[in-house]
């Protein structure tokens, strides 16, 4: 029997009119900053009427020059970052620079304070001030990204997942005898000659930048983008149709299969070593603690993800009798518990030699 019966357009006039005034009722969240001197008692303090009445605090760290932490402000149509530091926990003040850390976890070193840096690659970023940052490691490839941060005596630690993912060949356009290469993976434009093949320029292009670089002058109003040399000479202009047909006939490489750790070490913050992960089993790591002579992970085995399609073929036995093969070559680890084998969890302990 038929229950209801409505328009597309009816149905969504209806849900419109029951969202008004949801930005206005619905609940809100509220900083709350507690000072403890005895791990007892706590005393709220206010930061400051500059944080904003909704949002949450992103990363939370100690460091030479006292607390620091990242308050994200969530608004009706806004949102923003603030950087607030406090040499007792009781005081604050809010500074910043252009380089403030916009990926937690904040985590203090005798002499600095890390965080993650998430551009093309993966890398952790390191300030004496907890105000101005440097990046001090990128990881090798694009595949990698971390999602634990320690740090103490024996030094500091970054672990994450390796995963080959999904990387977008070169786009490629060619006109008026020159040809541009656009190479995702490792941010590099080139602008080559076709009748000499001479390199015109070269361009180190993070896509995660909000402003690309000087030698891309994008005109919003014609949807044209010129690439330039380095002095300036116009090398090419390609428009957005251009751009967007030579997108089309671009396909993405996937290749997602079982994460491998991805584990960084630096004994002083400054110099990093990638770490040999031999015997590591843990592949979602869920927490790290760093000691005077020990590194602790703890986290959950690879066992407990299925590992959907493969490199050979399948066959299907149609209803007919007769059968049909489909070859597949991807690989995708899919949490569930229809896996294998169940999760296990793991302790592994690295020790200074």
């Amino acid at each position: 029997d038929v229950i209801v019966d409505m328009t597309l357009d009816a149905f969504s006039a209806a849900r419109d009119e029951s969202s008004v005034g949801y930005q206005d009722n619905r609940p809100k969240s509220e900083l709350v900053v507690l000072a403890t001197t005895d791990g007892r008692t706590g005393d709220r303090v206010e930061p400051g009427n500059d944080v904003g009445e909704e949002g949450r605090v992103s990363s939370l760290g100690y460091g030479p020059e006292g607390f620091v932490f990242v308050y994200d402000s969530f608004g009706a149509e806004t949102y923003s970052q603030s950087l607030w530091r406090s040499t007792n926990g009781r005081s604050w003040e809010q500074v910043g620079s252009d380089d403030e850390p916009n990926q937690g976890p904040i985590v203090g070193g005798d002499d600095a304070y890390f965080s993650f840096r998430y551009g093309r690659r993966a890398g952790v970023a390191r300030s004496t001030d907890g105000v101005n940052w440097t990046t001090v490691y990128e990881t090798d490839d694009a595949g990698s990204y971390f999602n634990t941060l320690a740090a103490d005596e024996m030094g500091v630690v970054a672990i994450g997942q390796h995963n080959e993912g999904s990387v977008a060949p070169q786009l490629t356009i060619s006109k008026d005898g020159r040809t541009m290469d656009f190479d995702y993976e490792l941010g590099l434009v080139t602008v080559t000659e076709d009748a000499s093949g001479d390199v015109l320029t070269t361009i180190d292009f993070d896509v995660f930048e909000l402003d690309p670089p000087d030698q891309f002058q994008i005109d919003e109003d014609t949807g044209t983008v010129t690439i330039t040399d380095t002095d300036g000479t116009v090398l090419m202009v390609i428009t957005e149709a251009e751009a967007e047909a030579s997108s089309q006939e671009t396909e993405y490489v996937e290749d997602y299969s079982i994460p491998t750790p991805a584990l960084a070490f630096s004994p002083d913050g400054t110099e990093w070593f990638t770490v040999t992960t031999s015997g590591l089993e843990v592949a979602w790591a869920q927490g790290a603690a760093v000691g005077k002579d020990a590194i602790v992970i703890v986290g959950e085995s690879a066992g407990g993800y299925a590992a959907y399609g493969s490199s050979s073929e399948t066959t299907v036995i149609l209803s007919d009798g007769s059968t049909a093969g489909f070859a597949t070559a991807t690989t995708l680890a899919v949490p569930g518990d229809f896996a294998p084998e169940a999760q296990q969890t793991y302790v592994w302990v690295g020790r200074r030699r």
